[in-house]
């Protein structure tokens, strides 16, 4: 089992043995469900017109995924995510993909 994946079963294992029991003890009811994941974390890169987002962000990534250059050259929103194939979805498509935030 990976590092990962052991910390996460410790963090569901000590809410399940303590904080479960006691939430239950005192009628409280928890807002989180242990076993459910909050979904992937998110970045959002604002800044002003040419102030450098996409160079950042290509520069993390290590690869020109971005285009950049003087003028704007991006009016609306990107999703980057991990995955096993480069794909270019349209905006429908995005916002109703279930494993898309």
């Amino acid at each position: 089992m990976s590092q990962d994946l052991q910390i996460s079963q410790k963090v569901i294992d000590t809410y399940d043995q303590a904080l479960r029991p006691i939430a239950e003890k005192l009628s409280f009811e928890l807002p989180v469900q242990a076993r459910e994941p909050a979904g992937f974390p998110s970045v959002l890169c604002l800044g002003n017109h040419s102030s450098g987002k996409s160079s950042f962000i290509n520069h993390l990534l290590g690869e020109d995924i971005q285009k950049t250059g003087l003028a704007p050259t991006d009016d609306g929103f990107t999703i980057i995510t991990h995955g096993s194939q480069r794909e270019s979805l349209d905006g429908h498509t995005v916002t109703s993909h279930p494993s898309l935030p």
